[in-house]
């Protein structure tokens, strides 16, 4: 791509505009798969492809991703979703540069980070700054087992929504909202409304969704990128992906009352956003 990577998500979510994000896991499709799969993505609606694992140690990573890149046919953008520092590649057009802001393991929020950065520095690949938060999901999901780390409640969306806004804050330009791969619920609308309305960078949410309703409230409650990996392994038709497609981008930015944010109670030593109505002037 001619063009940054971090301005294509930007200008997605400066316009307004609603995108569809595939997850492909090299760990569970093979090289052709991976190429086929790409293919069809990019005749279908798919607006970029991420590539990664949550577990994949193995040193044929690059090649993966080369095989995405092939069937895209460099249309769209393939954006690699790190589970660890050996997932890097230089065939990417970017990397999302993940933190695992909500957990407490150290190596998830800067180790890995530091481990990836001599190969990521050498082959000068872009990284897009991200702030991780983890969601509870109805069921312990592949992230929370590596990670070793509690998600956020999912009935906290004021929690979800301080978390956020501090990945912001420190500096990263994307926020992303993950249920985990294989997760029985997806983000709950009310956590994306109240993330996307204390955000002033894109929102992107994963995880758990496998409807194309589902996708669509996703994007309707304010997602400006949706992701499906797990849901499309086994049914991935061109129809099937199409529709998906139609679902994120028919949703309509959801124009929410002004408002104004302020740190209000603290629980469990966390301080929490109040949303109130803004003065009006």
């Amino acid at each position: 791509m001619n063009q940054k990577v971090i301005d294509v998500i930007e200008g997605v979510y400066q316009s307004r505009e609603k995108h569809f994000w595939m997850l492909l896991d090299p760990e569970r499709e093979s090289l052709a798969e991976l190429t086929e799969a790409a293919e069809i993505a990019v005749d279908n609606g798919v607006d970029g492809i991420l590539v990664g694992s949550s577990t994949y140690e193995q040193d044929g990573f690059s090649d993966a991703v080369q095989a995405v890149k092939k069937g895209t046919g460099n249309y769209k953008p393939v954006l690699i979703f790190p589970g660890g520092h050996k997932q890097v590649s230089a065939y990417a057009d970017a990397i999302l540069f993940l933190s695992l802001l909500s957990g407490r393991n150290s190596q998830y929020l800067i180790g890995e980070q530091l481990l990836a950065v001599p190969h990521v520095h050498r082959i000068r690949l872009e990284t897009i700054p991200t702030g991780y938060l983890l969601i509870e999901s109805g069921s312990e999901t592949s992230v929370q087992q590596i990670t070793q780390t509690t998600p956020l409640p999912r009935d906290r969306a004021d929690l979800i929504a301080t978390y956020a806004l501090t990945g912001q804050y420190m500096g990263k330009r994307v926020i992303y909202l993950e249920a985990g791969s294989g997760a029985v619920l997806p983000v709950p609308a009310h956590a994306i409304e109240q993330t996307r309305a204390t955000i002033e960078v894109p929102l992107i949410v994963g995880g758990g969704i496998r409807t194309s309703d589902q996708a669509n409230i996703a994007a309707i409650s304010g997602a400006d990128f949706v992701v499906i990996g797990t849901a499309l392994e086994h049914a991935r038709d061109h129809v099937r992906v199409a529709e998906l497609a139609n679902a994120v981008h028919s949703a309509m930015a959801v124009e929410s009352d002004d408002t104004s944010v302020e740190i209000a109670n603290q629980t469990n030593d966390v301080p929490v956003l109040e949303m109130k109505p803004a003065k009006k002037q």
